[in-house]
C-alpha cells in the first residue's frame, strides 16, 4: 500500500497547531483559573480571535487522522497483533506520561502560583491518547468485519461528516463546542471522527475532496467570520458544527492535493511529533516560568514561548531517540 504522506503531514500540522494554541492560552485572562495554565499579566485578546478559528476542529482532525491510520494498518495485522501494537504505541505512553510527565507540568503550575501541590492521577493533555485507545478497543471487532467495505457514493461519504456532527451537537449537551477534553461531547465527536476517518481511508472520495478543498475553505472562513463578528462566538448550533466540518473537509482535501508527497521536512518531523506532543506541556510550563517574569512585550513573550516549546520539545525527541527503553515509553517504534 502506497504511503499516505498527506496523513503524516496533517498529523504534524495538527500537533504544531496544538502547541501554538496552548501557547496562546497563556495570554488569556482566564488561563490560570479555568484551565490551570501559566498566565501572563498582559492579555492578547486579539490573538484569541484567531485561535477561535482553530479550536472547533483541531482535535477532531486528530481523531480523523487516527481513524485513517487505523484503516491503513488494519490489513497488515491480525486482531491480536493490532491490539498489541496499539497498546505499546498508544496506551503505554499514555500511562507513562500520566504518571511521570503530566505531574511535572502541574507541579510547575502550582509552585508558580505559590500553591501547595498534591499529586493525583490525572492524564492532563494525554486524555486524547486514552480516547483513541478506547476507540480502537471497542472498534477492533466491527472494523475488522467491515475492513473490505467501501462507501462508493462520494457525496454520501464526504457529507456524512457534517450530518453526523450536526446530529451530535443537537443530542449531546456541551458548554463550549471546543470543550473536547473529559466530556461526553468530546468522546462522541471523537467516535464520529475516528469512524469517519476509517471509512474515508478506503473510499474513492479523495479526488472530490481535493477539487472542492478551496470551496470548503471559503465556506468555513465565511462561517467563522459570521460567528465572530455577527454572533460574538455564539452562533446557532447547526452553523457551529457545520463550520467545524468544513474546516475538516478543507484540511483533508488540500493536504491530499498538495502534501501527498515525500518531503524533507516531513521526514524529520513525522517521527518526532508524537513524543513532542507528550513532552510539550512540561516544556511549555518550564519556559513560561522563565519568560513570563521578564519585562518584555506580551507579543514577544508569546513568540518566544511558541518557538522554544517547539524547538525544545524537538530537542527532547532527539535526546530520547537513541535510548531503546525510553523511546518506547514515548511512543516511538
Amino acid at each position: 500500500m502506497q504511503r499516505r504522506y498527506d496523513i503524516d503531514a496533517l498529523r504534524v500540522i495538527a500537533i504544531f497547531l496544538l502547541m501554538l494554541y496552548h501557547s496562546a492560552i497563556v495570554f488569556q485572562s482566564w488561563a490560570r483559573e479555568f484551565v490551570q495554565f501559566p498566565q501572563s499579566d498582559e492579555s492578547l485578546e486579539g490573538l484569541w480571535s484567531l485561535m477561535l478559528a482553530l479550536n472547533i476542529w483541531r482535535i477532531p482532525l486528530l481523531f480523523i487522522v487516527s481513524g485513517i491510520g487505523f484503516a491503513l494498518i488494519i490489513k497488515k495485522r491480525n486482531k491480536r497483533q493490532l491490539l498489541s501494537e496499539r497498546s505499546k504505541r498508544i496506551l503505554l505512553p499514555a500511562i507513562f506520561g500520566t504518571i511521570f510527565i503530566v505531574p511535572i507540568h502541574y507541579w510547575l503550575f502550582y509552585t508558580g502560583t505559590n500553591q501547595s501541590y498534591a499529586w493525583s492521577l490525572n492524564p492532563g493533555h494525554l486524555w486524547f491518547l486514552f480516547n483513541i485507545f478506547l476507540y480502537v478497543l471497542i472498534g477492533i471487532i466491527p472494523m475488522y468485519a467491515l475492513r473490505e467495505l467501501k462507501v462508493k457514493n462520494t457525496l454520501l461519504m464526504v457529507y456524512s461528516l457534517p450530518i453526523l456532527l450536526a446530529i451530535e451537537s443537537f443530542l449531546i449537551p456541551y458548554s463550549e463546542y471546543s470543550a473536547f477534553a473529559f466530556t461526553l461531547h468530546g468522546l462522541t465527536v471523537g467516535v464520529i471522527c475516528f469512524t469517519y476517518g476509517f471509512a474515508l481511508a478506503k473510499s474513492e472520495s479523495w479526488e472530490f475532496l481535493s477539487r472542492s478543498g478551496f470551496i470548503h475553505l471559503t465556506l468555513a472562513l465565511a462561517l467563522y467570520l459570521f460567528r465572530v463578528l455577527l454572533w460574538q462566538n455564539k452562533p446557532p448550533t447547526l452553523l457551529l458544527s457545520t463550520e467545524a466540518s468544513l474546516w475538516l473537509l478543507s484540511a483533508l482535501g488540500l493536504s491530499y492535493r498538495y502534501l501527498n508527497k515525500k518531503s524533507a521536512w516531513l521526514t524529520y518531523l513525522s517521527p518526532a511529533v508524537y513524543p513532542m506532543y507528550i513532552l510539550h506541556m512540561m516544556v511549555m510550563y518550564t519556559i513560561c516560568k522563565l519568560i513570563l517574569p521578564v519585562s518584555l512585550p506580551a507579543e514577544v513573550q508569546f513568540l518566544i514561548i511558541v518557538t522554544c516549546t517547539i524547538s525544545v520539545s524537538y530537542i527532547g525527541y532527539l535526546l530520547v531517540k537513541p535510548i531503546p527503553y525510553v523511546r518506547v515509553l514515548l511512543g516511538m517504534r
